[in-house]
Order: structure tokens, then C-alpha cells, then sequence
């Protein structure tokens, strides 16, 4: 069945491109006056982004006022960028686009291409380069293509091919380990920098200190009280949640008269006398806002975890060993973010686990099997520090 979709999907795919070749010689689709501006192709999941956003703050107070500026981005994470931009005094133009409807429907991709002008750059501006962050930049009107070459956790991935249709490509680096997700953004956004104005800067050098100035100029909304905890029961991934049996035990050590959050889209019971129920009942906007203001977080990881102690909130990241050393353990903030995971050889596999079928929503054990202990350890080594309860 796998093997019949594959080759559906395949050709599919070069059908729409036969299409597309037929629509631009007909068309005039390619052929628009160029404006002096810029695309930024950033189709990341909210994680990816919250990282990335102080990087996104400095370049955006760099650049000239002069040229138009261009944000691609998935609909629900076009808020943050939004936000983080809100201020800025650029003439800079919200575009959200349905990757499957680009790549499989070509009378909206004709469309969605037909209403942008011809821009000098179109610019990938995450280190994770994904096929659809290509497939837009690639097809985006504009005379230069911009792409980084790529993290080490999707070197087997990479797409040698496609990076030839760049007209520059900003190198990478490569180690045995996989290296912190911010390394690449440095690297990455130095390198946008010097392609935009001929040379290198020092500035995207960031330290604790950018992460929680800019998150928070951009992203908190002040809520009536801060005498609350947050729980994030839910991930993106269902192999990345903590089991429902292990987290009722760690809420049955915090301290009675706790006032506790639960956030999340996905229903997950759980029993406590003071804990609000939040899943699926917060818009995204809303659960930052809890969450920013909250005395303390503890959560799978996922990209409201990482937000919480980027904007000074301490946190207890339950983190398995998929993706181990790409957001977390992250040496900086170690003191206000404790992450609990259980050690095993088979770390960084790039989530293809060899115990269980992670496609079935199994947790594997790198997850399943952190005792409940660990986390109540970093829930008062944290109130030690901060004073939460």
C-alpha cells in the first residue's frame, strides 16, 4: 500500500510540473518588473520559530526601510513573527500558504504565484530546510535564491539536488553530534546578513538576555495573577507525551492548594482539586499568555515548553532522545530550565526508534520510561531556586 501511494504521489508531483512549465509560457507569470525587497521563507513548527525569533528581531531592526519585506509562513505561526515584528519600521507583507494545496493543486498554486511581485531574494531563513520551505523558495518570483545547507540531524535528507537550483547557498557545519539548534541560526542568519549588505557581522551573537527582552517585547499579554503553574500534557507528536499514569503521579506531589493550567489540543484526564482544564479551549495567542505569566511550567517537549523558559519562566522539560542536544539540554539556560530524560545508547536516532512503531503514536522508552521521581526532583530543585509554592 506504502509502495502504491509512493508512486501515486510521484507522479502526481511531476504532472504539476509538466503544468506549471505549460502555465509560465503561456503566462506572464515570470515576467513582472523587479522590486528592490525580499522574501523570507519560514515554514517551521512554532518550536522552531520561538527559537529563531531574537535572530529574526535583530536582522529586521538592521534592514533598510527603503525595500519591501515578505514573511512566508504556516497560518498558525504567522502570529508570532507578527508580533515580534510589530514595531519594526518596515514595509513588510504577511503571506500564509496551504503547502498541500500548493503542491498538489495547480490552479491555487498558479494563483497564490500570480499575486506577488518579483522580488530580488527569495531567502529560506531556518536551518531546517525542509522540501516545502524549497519547493516555495524555488518557485517564489525573485532573481536570487537563498538556502542553508543544512542541519546535521537532516544531512541524510538533505536534497543535494534541489540545493542546485539556489543561487547561493550559505554553508553549514558539520560535526558527529547534533549541534544546538542556535549554532545554525548564527551561522545561518550572518550568512543572510552578508548576502543583503556585502558583509559579516558580529551581531547575531545572542545570549540569554536577547531571548527574554525580545519574547517578551513581543509575545506577553498580562493576565490578573501569576499564583499558577502550566502542565503541557500535549506535543505535536503523540510519541513525544508523557503517559497519563506518570503524570498523575507527578501532580499528586505538588503541594494541595497549587492552582495548576493544563493546556493543550488533545484530551488528557487528569485528577487534581485545583487544576483547570484548558485543552483545546485556548486559542494560541491565549496559551502564551498563560504560559509566559505562570510561576512555573513543566511540559513535554514542545514549542510552549520552549517559550516558557526562553521568557524567564523556570521549567521541567520531559525530553526524550530523538532529537537529543537540538533544543535541549541547552547549556545557558540551564538553571531555569531542568530537563528530565532517561539516557540511553540509542540517543539522537532522529526519532527512528528500534523498540517501538512511532508512526502508531507508541511512546518509546526513552520517554515512557523516565520515572515520575526525576521530575518531582526538578520541580523542588527549581521551587529551591525560585521559590514557586
Amino acid at each position: 500500500m506504502m509502495v502504491v501511494k509512493y508512486f501515486l504521489k510521484k507522479n502526481l508531483l511531476a504532472v504539476n510540473a509538466l503544468i506549471d512549465k505549460i502555465l509560465e509560457n503561456v503566462t506572464s507569470l515570470d515576467r513582472k518588473s523587479i522590486i528592490d525587497g525580499c522574501a523570507f521563507i519560514d515554514l517551521s513548527l512554532i518550536g522552531d520559530i520561538i527559537v529563531a525569533m531574537p535572530y529574526y528581531y535583530k536582522l529586521f531592526t538592521m534592514l533598510p526601510n527603503s525595500q519591501k519585506y515578505f514573511l512566508v509562513t504556516k497560518k498558525d505561526t504567522s502570529f508570532l513573527l507578527r508580533q515580534l515584528l510589530l514595531n519594526v519600521e518596515l514595509d513588510i507583507s504577511f503571506i500564509s500558504v496551504n503547502m498541500r494545496k500548493f503542491k498538489y493543486d495547480p490552479l491555487y498554486r498558479y494563483k497564490w504565484l500570480s499575486n506577488l511581485p518579483y522580488v530580488k531574494y527569495s531567502i529560506i531563513s531556518h536551518p531546517n530546510r525542509t522540501e516545502d520551505m524549497e519547493i516555495v523558495a524555488i518557485k517564489f518570483p525573485s532573481t536570487y535564491k537563498i538556502a542553508y545547507e543544512g542541519e546535521m540531524i537532516y544531512e541524510k535528507r538533505k536534497r543535494r539536488k534541489n540545493l542546485e537550483k539556489f543561487s547561493y547557498v550559505i554553508e553549514s557545519f558539520y560535526t558527529q553530534d547534533i549541534v544546538h539548534i542556535s549554532q545554525h541560526l548564527e551561522v545561518l542568519f550572518k550568512g543572510i546578513f552578508e548576502v543583503l549588505f556585502g558583509n559579516i557581522t558580529d551581531d547575531f551573537e545572542l545570549n540569554r538576555s536577547d531571548y527574554f527582552y525580545v519574547l517578551k517585547k513581543a509575545l506577553l499579554n498580562f493576565c490578573q495573577e501569576k499564583d499558577y503553574i502550566v502542565v503541557l500534557t500535549d506535543t505535536s507528536a503523540p510519541y513525544r507525551r508523557y503517559p497519563l499514569n506518570k503524570w498523575q503521579e507527578v501532580l499528586s506531589h505538588i503541594p494541595k492548594g497549587t492552582k495548576i493550567f493544563q493546556i493543550g489540543l488533545t484530551r488528557f484526564p487528569l485528577e487534581y482539586p485545583n487544576l483547570l482544564d484548558l485543552t483545546g479551549k485556548t486559542s494560541l495567542e491565549e496559551a502564551m499568555a498563560i504560559v509566559m505569566n505562570a510561576s512555573l511550567v513543566i511540559g513535554n517537549e514542545t514549542g510552549l515548553t520552549h517559550l516558557a523558559y526562553l521568557s524567564g519562566v523556570p521549567t521541567v522539560c520531559i525530553l526524550g532522545g530523538g532529537h537529543f542536544g537540538r533544543f535541549l539540554p541547552w547549556l545557558e539556560f540551564e538553571d531555569i530550565v531542568k530537563c528530565v530524560y532517561k539516557p540511553m545508547d540509542c540517543f539522537q536516532c532522529g526519532w527512528r526508534c528500534k523498540y517501538v512503531s512511532l508512526s502508531k503514536g507508541k511512546v518509546p522508552p526513552c520517554i515512557s520510561n523516565i520515572p515520575a521521581e526525576k521530575i518531582i526532583d526538578a520541580i523542588e530543585e527549581l521551587d529551591k531556586i525560585y521559590k514557586i509554592f
